[in-house]
């Protein structure tokens, strides 16, 4: 089961910021280094913009996956111990919106995964219904 995103607008304008900030620069500067601009320009595009228009987060058989642009992870449903909704986690923050869905992991050295799915309550139960640790009536939270 796959859930797109939430970005939130102001994350947006700080991602598209970072990559229009450059234009206004390329009328100050020498025309020999035009080129050079032109090529920094395009890698913080080529880094920042699919950030938000190739990021999802899949429910798997085992696991969740987590696809932000190049940057993968995959979390096991038995490594989860707490769900909750929250701002956001400073820790592990794979999250584009303050409307996060904190998830908390068994032995790992930062056990907080802060993500942001665009349906959040339907992530979230179906997410309680995949986890071992969370429907076990010995975990208290």
């Amino acid at each position: 089961m796959r859930f797109e995103i939430k970005i939130d607008l102001w994350m947006r304008l700080i991602l598209w910021m970072c990559v229009l900030m450059l234009v206004p620069i390329a009328f100050f500067v020498p025309e020999e280094e035009l080129f050079i601009l032109l090529i920094v320009t395009a890698v913080m595009a080529l880094m920042l913009l699919p950030l938000m228009y190739y990021s999802y987060y899949e429910l798997r058989e085992n696991h969740l996956f987590i696809q932000m642009s190049v940057i993968r992870m995959r979390v096991k449903y038995e490594d989860i111990t707490k769900i909750r909704e929250d701002k956001y986690s400073m820790m592990n923050n794979m999250a584009f919106s303050l409307d996060a869905v904190i998830i908390e992991r068994a032995n790992k050295k930062f056990g907080e995964l802060s993500i942001s799915p665009q349906e959040k309550e339907i992530f979230m139960m179906e997410l309680k219904r995949r986890c071992p640790l969370l429907n076990d009536l010995r975990v208290f939270d």
